[in-house]
């Protein structure tokens, strides 16, 4: 649906191209770890998809969990050096950027499925 497209792909490129984000720690701007505020945004994200999709049949909310799965095991890759230590406000900025980005390729993969079949 989306992790194996081009869109994801330039994403996780613009990811590692911006890792010096993720070089200088600052001073911590959330109480919990990159790794569990990562999982916690795209879970929301994961979640907002849903609501604004009403019409997804069980089976596509079932693959857009397992796709979100996916993209976390890959920023987890990508940012293993900070996967555990707290965020600072730029990196938590961008977090929220990115992973905006990525909800709209799912937003995106939803608009063109539903396109299709109709």
């Amino acid at each position: 649906m989306v992790t194996n497209g081009e869109g994801y792909n330039q994403l996780i490129q613009y990811l590692t191209e911006n890792l010096s984000v993720f070089e200088q720690a600052g001073p911590a701007h959330v109480e919990i770890s990159t790794g569990e505020y990562t999982t916690d945004k795209v879970a929301q994200s994961v979640m907002a998809v849903c609501q604004q999709h009403p019409q997804l049949s069980s089976e596509s909310r079932f693959c857009i969990i397992r796709e979100s799965d996916s993209v976390v095991n890959d920023l987890q890759e990508v940012l293993s050096s900070v996967w555990n230590t707290h965020p600072s406000l730029q990196q938590c900025e961008f977090l929220d950027e990115f992973i905006s980005l990525i909800k709209n390729l799912f937003d995106s993969a939803i608009y063109t499925i539903n396109a299709a079949n109709h």
